[in-house]
């Protein structure tokens, strides 16, 4: 089992009205692999009508442009002192990262409502990044029908590979020239892999300018033959989009993680 723990160091929560504010205690995190987030606070010296709750953020691509928070729906707010608490659920097929934290108010009233919070929070996690890099696709480079291929991390083990994901951002695309997608090839001698495989149901075509896209969860496509061979490496494939009149310019920042089972 892979497990993760975060001991948070104790803050003073203070709130002045019912409005929910969001106190984080860790960073942003790979999500893609977990199943569930537990988390149990400890909170002491109480003051006025304060109560607090988990809460977490994710973010599909980017920590800089997250979702919206959200609370754990498991369970209610505490507003007694000593530990509380909670198993939430936050599996998802479409979200890279996420955070956890304190999501506290005041039950009521507008005077100070005050808490020492110390939370601690676990959850199963196995999952990896499996590579990261920019592809840099100028002028020229993708022509005609050819499909170019661009890897992304090296080669690694296909026993117990459950799903792959990759957040991808795609920056100063100087038109709608350009298709990409998610591909892999496997291996078990290194020096000749097997051919590159289209790991997604379809093309992508990105916007003109800046854009960003999660592939969702997905699995090492048949036509790898993973069963069979050791090694598994993803990339990204490039092509020249039906019909474009011109030819793609553009960089893509590519993270890709894997989970295991």
């Amino acid at each position: 089992m892979c497990i993760k723990k975060f001991d948070g160091s104790e803050k003073e929560l203070a709130a002045f009205g019912i409005g929910t504010n969001y106190e984080w205690f860790t960073p942003f995190f790979v999500l893609h692999g977990i199943d569930n987030v537990d988390a149990l606070l400890n909170v002491r010296t109480l003051a006025g009508t304060w109560q607090g709750k988990p809460c977490f953020q994710t973010a599909a691509v980017r920590p800089e442009t997250p979702d919206a928070p959200s609370l754990f729906t498991v369970g209610a707010f505490t507003s007694s002192a000593g530990f509380t608490f909670w198993r939430q659920p936050v599996a998802t097929t479409d979200k890279l990262l996420v955070r956890v934290g304190v999501a506290y108010n005041n039950a009521s009233g507008t005077l100070l409502g005050r808490a020492s919070v110390a939370p601690k929070f676990t959850l199963n996690e196995c999952a990896r990044v499996l590579g990261s890099g920019m592809v840099n696709i100028q002028q020229g480079q993708v022509v005609g029908t050819d499909v170019v291929y661009f890897p992304i991390g090296d080669f690694g083990p296909t026993v117990n590979f459950d799903k792959v994901m990759a957040a991808i951002s795609v920056e100063d695309n100087e038109s709608t020239h350009l298709e990409y997608q998610l591909v892999c090839r496997t291996a078990n001698d290194l020096r000749a892999p097997n051919l590159w495989q289209n790991t997604e149901a379809a093309w992508n075509a990105p916007a003109a300018g800046n854009s960003e896209r999660n592939t969702g969860s997905l699995a090492i496509p048949a036509g790898a033959n993973a069963g069979l061979n050791m090694h598994v490496q993803w990339g990204i494939a490039a092509r020249k989009k039906a019909g474009a009149t011109g030819n793609p310019r553009a960089q893509l920042r590519v993270m890709v993680v894997g989970s295991f089972v």
